[in-house]
């Protein structure tokens, strides 16, 4: 997700709350496929840039691991969940770029 306009920012904590509403009135099955779902999307649009020897991450990949890392804050699920679905080095290099 990224803002049609590079000066307004995300506000990412109605977004992720509102989803992890959504997500608690169903089986906790569908958390961990969204969560399979968005790591995928990472993880090979990563892989995209590298294989094309792009040296930035597009700004997609780093609004998915910003909505990511509000997500495990919020749900207070411990971190390796979302180290699961996506490498802890992709967290670390995203953290840098900030």
């Amino acid at each position: 997700m990224v803002c049609r306009k590079p000066a307004d920012p995300v506000d990412w904590p109605p977004l992720v709350l509102g989803l992890l509403t959504l997500l608690k009135q169903f089986h906790a099955r569908y958390t961990e496929q969204f969560l399979a779902l968005i790591g995928q999307f990472i993880r090979s649009t990563v892989e995209q840039c590298t294989s094309q020897k792009i040296p930035e991450m597009p700004a997609d990949v780093v609004g998915a691991l910003l909505f990511l890392e509000d997500y495990v804050r919020y749900t207070k699920l411990p971190r390796r969940v979302a180290e699961a679905h996506v490498p802890n080095f992709i967290f670390d290099e995203f953290r840098t770029i900030l």
